[in-house]
């Protein structure tokens, strides 16, 4: 005999011994021992329906309605709710509910809200309902008070990736695969200006798919990309409240994920800067808790995550974030414990998650892995070692893992399908054609053919760079072309001046680890003659390449002058 305590309420379940089962709609049985029955009150379960999937330690919500088919009402009576793998596995009980009144030929309805204990093992299952669970209500009939769900819910550990380099990136991102992973979130940076741009695209892709979609959004950076005090700063914070309501809002988004929510390392200048963060954290869970509550028929509920420095005990300290204060505001905590810009090892991982779990009041937290080694060597981990690190976060009490980031993972990690290519030849022919174009038109082309598709600029500059790299080192065969996102701006203040080979190449290597990393172009890089924008850049690297097309050699240097000045004739 199996037996649950809940509050005092004892709830007895026999399996082949004894009493007699409620019958339901699955054959699956489940005992209600008998009392005396006379007419009047009949609890029944209705419906229950089992959403795709949900994440150990977190809440997960389903619809189910519970009816008095009787001729008399019933009042004061518990619901509870079970999982169960398989109609001969033991129960699992995973909450409550209770209903004060119900009157004769009356149902009630919810979409109850509970949560998956971390406890329970991966895998698909029934909820099982069960009505008038602690025997109070004396019914006509005793043998149908349970029902479980027709469907499954699939369960498991979070298993995410941040994804950084925009919308182009569906062009690699095939869904079954995914799904085929056990991948459970996704976490797409959002441009808050612009999501209908930077977020939907992934929303519409993965609808039906049970992949959850987080909108991963900047916090108190300002357009330019500079940090500012929130509490000196009350309008940008109000606007940047009313931007991530209207997002929850307006796109069926799984979750909202906030990142750079605390200060650069600088919280100790101010006063009360922890409460400053977590203040900003409460007003964001209103949002989306009045969101939540609204139960608009489609819309998905929203869970709240945030992106937290790693530093313990000093967090608070030097970024304001303080994991015990945070904790009641968030639905999860995602750490992001980076071993390999700390200079750290696989045992630091452990540790880390085992002192921010037990700092985090309870909620579940995820640890948050680098997929690379650093952000200054971006070479990805091979599937051992990542394997290691996350085996280290898991039995340390983390409730799953992302990864940083989609894109830059051993492919024998993720399954990501094979990356278009161009040849070399491809590449240089197109790098004539941008040089024509800017120098004819004095401004980038929005974007580039190559083999049929389109791509944008950020992708071609890459493109650049990585064929630059290649033909220094005598390479001849074909280039990946990985997708890249547009900087938020650009700025130069550049004098003219010659760039020898070692540096344009050495310039080359480092713009690529930038864009591996950040997953956009740089504003920006800072080179003996100044600072040279994006747009500069390309420029001057098309007529690297143009040059080596001709002369099938790289030029011994390269001249080099400021972007476009109406008041100055162009370039040459």
């Amino acid at each position: 005999m199996f037996a649950v305590v809940l509050i005092g309420l004892v709830v007895i379940f026999s399996y082949g011994v004894g009493n007699v089962s409620a019958a339901n709609s699955t054959g699956l049985t489940v005992n209600k021992n008998i009392v005396n029955t006379v007419p009047g009150k009949d609890l029944v379960v209705t419906s229950v329906t089992a959403p795709l999937t949900g994440d150990k330690s977190l809440k997960f919500f389903f619809h189910n309605t519970i009816k008095n088919q009787g001729s008399a009402a019933a009042s004061g009576f518990w619901v509870n709710y079970y999982l169960r793998a398989n109609f001969t596995s033991p129960t699992k009980y995973i909450g409550h509910r209770y209903i004060s009144n119900l009157g004769a030929g009356t149902s009630n309805s919810q979409n109850t809200v509970l949560t998956i204990p971390n406890t329970i093992a991966s895998g698909r299952y029934y909820i099982l309902v069960y009505a008038d669970s602690s025997r109070i209500i004396t019914e006509s009939n005793e043998h149908n008070n349970c029902l479980y769900s027709s469907s499954t819910i699939k369960i498991h550990s979070i298993k995410g990736y941040w994804i950084n380099n925009g919308p182009d990136e569906l062009n690699y991102i095939n869904v079954t695969e995914l799904k085929k992973e056990g991948v459970s979130d996704l976490f797409v940076l959002t441009n808050k200006q612009n999501p209908t741009s930077t977020l939907k695209p992934f929303v519409d892709a993965f609808s039906g798919s049970g992949i959850k979609i987080n909108a991963w959004i900047t916090c108190f950076k300002n357009r330019e990309g500079k940090w500012f005090d929130p509490r000196g700063n009350p309008v940008l914070v109000d606007e940047l409240v009313n931007k991530i309501a209207s997002i929850a809002t307006n796109y069926n988004v799984d979750g909202i994920h906030l990142d750079y929510m605390r200060y650069p390392g600088t919280a100790y200048r101010y006063s009360n800067a922890a409460n400053t963060v977590t203040s900003f954290v409460h007003r964001i869970n209103g949002k989306i808790q009045n969101i939540n509550n609204q139960n608009i028929p489609g819309k998905h509920r929203i869970l709240l995550s945030a992106a937290l420095m790693p530093e313990c005990s000093i967090n608070s300290y030097y970024y304001g974030q303080n994991y015990g204060q945070l904790a009641p505001y968030m639905d999860f905590l995602v750490p992001m414990i980076y071993k390999g810009n700390y200079n750290q090892n696989t045992n630091w991982i452990a540790a880390t998650t085992h002192y921010i779990k037990i700092h985090a009041n309870g909620k579940p937290v995820v640890a948050g892995l680098l997929s690379y080694n650093s952000d200054t060597n971006p070479i990805p981990l091979s599937a051992s070692r990542l394997k290691s690190d996350i085996n280290a976060a898991l039995t340390n009490g983390s409730s799953g893992f992302v990864l940083f980031k989609y894109g830059l993972v051993d492919s024998n990690i993720l399954r990501i399908p094979t990356y278009k290519t161009a040849s070399i030849a491809q590449i240089t022919t197109t790098a004539a054609i941008v040089k024509t174009y800017i120098e004819k038109n004095k401004k980038l082309p929005s974007n580039v053919t190559l083999n049929g598709v389109k791509w944008g600029m950020p992708t071609f500059f890459h493109l650049l760079l990585n064929c630059l790299s290649k033909v220094s080192k005598g390479y001849t065969g074909s280039i990946k072309i990985k997708v890249f996102r547009l900087p938020l701006y650009s700025s130069e203040t550049l004098i003219s001046g010659n760039m020898i080979k070692n540096d344009y190449l050495s310039l080359a290597t480092n713009i690529q680890n930038f864009m591996d990393v950040n997953g956009a172009a740089p504003k920006y890089m800072n080179i003996k003659l100044g600072k040279i924008r994006y747009e500069s850049l390309i420029y001057m690297y098309s007529r690297i390449l143009n040059y080596y097309s001709v002369n099938k050699v790289l030029p011994s240097n390269i001249m080099v002058k400021p972007w476009f000045n109406p008041k100055s004739t162009y370039y040459y």
